[in-house]
């Protein structure tokens, strides 16, 4: 009960907004003794795209354990637009920076693995890649003419927090 009564003291806990053109985002934060317990962030943006529109959805969330700390970041993109590259031009441009290379032609690929820095982490990305061309027929006959292009990105990492653990 204590954590509600200070959610509910504290202004700052939940806060919502309106974006430049038509989005709009919010985030919040419930507290513990040790800090942020629990903290996320949502957005959503539409903008128009040539011939279509494009849509982006982005949260991020981080959930911080004794022991771990547990941040995921889900991405979607998606485009009413004719793309040249189709989904695949929607695909975040940090992933190039992480050196991952996604693979033309595959709708779903996954990168999991150790992350360098100074305390024990591991990360796991999964990207999915979805054209009109690949849904059945009577869904592509339901959406009618427009094209459509969908790309959602998944990352999470598992973090030691705290003292370091020597895992020898």
């Amino acid at each position: 009960m204590g954590m509600l009564r200070r959610l509910r003291e504290s202004g700052e806990a939940f806060v919502a907004q309106r974006l430049a053109g038509r989005g709009f985002s919010f985030s919040g934060r419930i507290p513990s003794r040790r800090g942020a317990l629990f903290e996320f962030a949502f957005e959503a943006a539409t903008e128009p795209d040539a011939g279509g529109e494009r849509l982006r959805l982005r949260m991020r969330s981080t959930l911080n354990l004794p022991v771990s700390a547990l941040r995921s970041w889900v991405e979607v993109r998606s485009s009413s637009a004719a793309l040249d590259e189709g989904s695949r031009a929607l695909v975040p441009e940090r992933l190039g920076a992480l050196g991952i290379t996604p693979a033309a032609g595959k709708p779903l690929q996954s990168w999991a693995g150790a992350v360098p820095g100074p305390r024990p982490a591991f990360a796991l990305l999964t990207l999915m890649q979805l054209d009109k061309e690949r849904l059945p027929a009577p869904l592509q006959q339901a959406l009618g003419t427009r094209p459509l292009h969908l790309t959602v990105t998944l990352a999470s990492v598992v973090e030691q927090s705290g003292t370091e653990v020597d895992f020898a």
